[in-house]
């Protein structure tokens, strides 16, 4: 797993684009954002906490989708 953490540390960005302008795709965005907060938050943080990290962010995105699903079926 650190290997592909390391990969995507290296390889992108905070605007989520390469040196060569690939795009990170949402998942990449998040688990880099998930081992942003593990390192300013711990010392030395364990793989399985990035990973707690990503799960929790990656609910509270779906929670805000879901959220706004629903506001945009009330409207109509």
């Amino acid at each position: 797993m650190q290997k592909e953490l390391n990969a995507v540390e290296s390889g992108f960005d905070q605007t989520g684009e390469t040196e060569q302008g690939v795009v990170m795709t949402e998942t990449e965005k998040i688990l880099t954002q998930a081992e942003d907060i593990a390192r300013r938050t711990f010392e030395e943080p364990t793989q399985q906490t990035v990973m707690q990290l990503f799960a929790r962010l990656c609910d509270e995105q779906d929670n805000r989708q879901f959220a706004m699903h629903e506001e945009s079926e009330a409207l109509h």
